[in-house]
């Protein structure tokens, strides 16, 4: 009985949840249907932008309708109904959570919304859970800490960050906030101590510069608090100076063209709509209904050509079509000829990296490495396509291309860009080191790939490198190129980025 109460109660939370964010998307669109007559009038760029945004709003009301707990449609949601309307987001994300828990960025996403809404007890308890598993933990500790201030817990900032900011790279927050908190505990001494080592790694700080002159107040000493009040209040005086100067200059008025407030980018709306696109091709495929897979497919593939026949000259819809054609297995040649339009028109490390993975699913192995050479010099603090440039010349069938030396170097430059949390990027090492005949390094870095897929319960990769895995403790390097840089493009970059 109690099973079938809890598989109720999901039904109805699932349901809830949906016609919540049913009611935010209907909300979104009837904000566009009364801005209509306004579209119109918009330039030509920004109309692209509004259908491919009006476009991204009707499939996520089908697919969450259809799919309510799929994690990817339900984070794509979340997107668009925090971008619109928070408060309805915050709801939407507690039913995520309930199917999710554990995901570490569903949990950031509570944290900072927390945050923001200012329940800093919940904030604390969401960026504690995900402590540890982002690339930057110190921006997450120093959030910890704010919230902690903000609930005048002062002495748990002190002890959450006293030690941590005796590591060289502690960044200057780090020692502010802390100064902050022996500040509050009338440890002044101590606060000035953090203050003073803030303001030299940010000497430029009004704000740090105002905070160590209090101090110095506060310690009896005004001789020494004047020139950081001093140096404050000319910064001060110099930014209202620098703001008027430039609203003087300006000749014109600054016109706004947005029907609503839209915190998007064009290219990220661009992404977001071959992103959902392809989820739910594969999730109607996967569920046998080929009609209605085909219908999402035509529905972006109609979004994208409409905003190129009004945006021409714009390269994001170029390169988001055909990276849909890319995700989806479909018209690889089509691809192509959009990826090549889309670097024609700007050439862009983002535009090279869809280049290559088209020119690769078109079997033209040397153009694919060559693009994604370029997106590499172009980007060089990217790792997606050192990685994928990596994964060729590590796997590649043909002698003639596989570069195992180099191979390893782009992939263990990607590791440290990923501060070598990457699964994917672990199995391309891995991969790497066993073209070189690397073994032994192969199979102890493949198992740390493994431990992280089944961490992420990325089961495709764990799959994936579990097989590799088998061949480097034989003494055998692995060559399946096809399928691993499909997987890496569609799930893990997308995933990775994200963070």
């Amino acid at each position: 009985m109690k099973a079938e109460a809890k598989i109720c109660f999901s039904i109805v939370l699932g349901a809830a949840s949906v016609c919540l964010l049913l009611w935010v998307l209907g909300w979104f669109a009837q904000q566009t249907e009364e801005d209509e007559g306004s579209v119109a009038k918009l330039p030509s760029e920004q109309q692209a932008v509004e259908r491919l945004k009006g476009t991204v709003a009707d499939l996520l009301e089908v697919l969450l309708t259809d799919f309510p707990t799929d994690e990817a449609v339900v984070d794509r949601a979340l997107e668009l109904s925090y971008l619109y309307h928070p408060t309805k987001a915050s709801a939407l994300l507690g039913h995520a959570l309930e199917y999710n828990p554990n995901n570490p960025i569903l949990c950031r996403m509570m944290a900072e919304m927390s945050f923001e809404d200012g329940d800093y007890e919940q904030a604390i308890t969401y960026f504690r859970k995900v402590s540890g598993q982002f690339s930057n933990t110190w921006e997450i500790q120093n959030r910890i800490a704010e919230s902690l201030i903000a609930l005048g817990r002062y002495q748990e900032v002190v002890d959450s960050l006293a030690e941590r900011v005796e590591d060289p790279a502690s960044p200057g927050k780090s020692h502010y906030l802390l100064g902050q908190a022996f500040s509050q505990l009338g440890n002044y001494a101590r606060a000035k101590e953090c203050y003073e080592t803030a303001l030299k790694t940010n000497p430029q700080n009004a704000q740090l510069a105002y905070a160590l002159g209090k101090v110095y107040i506060r310690l009896g000493q005004p001789e020494k608090a004047k020139p950081y009040l001093e140096a404050f209040r000319k910064k001060q005086v110099d930014r209202k100076r620098s703001a008027l100067d430039a609203a003087n200059e300006r000749k014109e008025p600054e016109i706004h063209y947005s029907v609503t407030p839209d915190p998007w980018r064009r290219g990220e709306v661009a992404n977001l709509l071959s992103t959902l696109c392809a989820r739910g091709n594969e999730l109607y495929r996967a569920s046998w209904r080929p009609e209605r897979a085909e219908q999402v497919l035509k529905k972006g593939q109609t979004a994208f050509r409409e905003a190129i026949d009004l945006a021409p000259e714009q390269s994001d819809s170029y390169r988001e079509f055909a990276r849909l054609y890319l995700l989806t297995d479909d018209n690889p040649s089509k691809a192509t000829q959009l990826a090549e339009e889309a670097v024609a028109l700007e050439s862009s490390a983002q535009n090279y990296l869809t280049l290559g993975h088209a020119y690769r699913a078109n079997t033209e192995d040397r153009k694919a490495i060559s693009a994604l050479r370029r997106a590499t010099e172009l980007e060089p603090e990217w790792f997606a396509p050192k990685n994928d440039l990596a994964w060729i010349l590590a796997t590649h069938a043909d002698a003639a291309i596989r570069q195992p030396a180099e191979a390893i170097r782009l992939a263990r430059q990607a590791a440290v860009l990923t501060k070598h949390r990457n699964p994917y990027v672990r199995n391309t090492l891995a991969a790497a080191y066993a073209s070189a005949g690397q073994f032994a390094r192969a199979a102890k870095v493949a198992e740390s790939a493994l431990e992280m897929a089944r961490a992420t319960h990325n089961e495709a990769l764990a799959a994936d490198t579990l097989e590799q895995l088998e061949l480097y403790r034989k003494g055998k390097s692995y060559s399946s190129f096809d399928r691993a840089i499909r997987g890496t493009t569609t799930n893990g970059f997308r995933s990775a980025l994200r963070e």
